[in-house]
């Protein structure tokens, strides 16, 4: 785009819903329309797939079916950590940013603090209060095949919930429980899960919302040959 050429609209409109999308760690007891879903799943549902197989699946759970969920993923917790990978040694120096932006400054707890660090993990399991989840997966058969559409499928997804005034968190904590989503959503077969999504109205008054984490410049991670 050269100087005196104006922006598109188009651009404009996509870059401020990608650059305000932000992860909600708390939101208001307001139910989500069934519309503003299905024009969400209906939008998501033009992601571009290898070979169009539309690989993603989710389920939606509102009301007393996620209530079950939060009850079971609860117990489960107390129980033991979710099973999730280790982060390698070199990028953890992104989640200790991470952590001592949002517990440290703005929630105010210590490392050592293991109480208040447990209490404000858990809220995890609770999907930060949000009236309606998506858990998110595959048939484990096209994991290799064509996993990354079924990312393209969630950004899209919470995109278009975003222009639509709701907010979203994406949680690898909630799959790290596979057997008991399993069971509990009631699937058979080989199945990949890849993350849950928190979904509502998020609660401006809290102060753990506020977080922003600055990205590194695009050109740590790409180069144009």
């Amino acid at each position: 785009m050269s100087a005196t050429e104006p922006e598109s609209p188009l651009l404009t409109s996509l870059g401020q819903l990608i650059d305000g999308r932000h992860s909600v760690r708390r939101f208001l007891p307001q139910k989500i329309s069934s519309e503003i879903l299905e024009k969400s799943l209906a939008l998501a549902q033009l992601t571009a797939s290898n070979n169009n197989l539309q690989p993603w699946r989710a389920i939606i759970l509102t009301g007393t079916p996620l209530e079950i969920l939060k009850k079971a993923l609860a117990d489960a917790w107390r129980e033991g950590w979710p099973n999730i990978p280790d982060t390698p040694h070199d990028y953890m120096h992104h989640k200790e940013n991470f952590g001592a932006e949002l517990y440290g400054k703005l929630l105010d707890i210590g490392r050592d603090d293991h109480e208040k660090r447990q209490a404000a993990l858990a809220e995890n399991f609770q999907f930060y209060g949000a009236q309606a989840a998506a858990i998110v997966y595959m048939d484990n058969r096209l994991s290799k095949y064509d996993l990354i559409s079924s990312g393209f499928w969630m950004q899209n997804f919470t995109l278009a919930l975003r222009a639509q005034g709701v907010e979203a968190c994406y949680m690898a904590s909630v799959a790290g429980y596979p057997e008991l989503l399993q069971r509990e959503l009631g699937l058979e077969g080989d199945v990949n899960f890849l993350s849950a999504i928190a979904i509502g109205y998020e609660d401006l008054s809290y102060v753990g919302n506020s977080l922003r984490m600055r990205r590194d410049p695009w050109t740590n991670n790409v180069e144009i040959r």
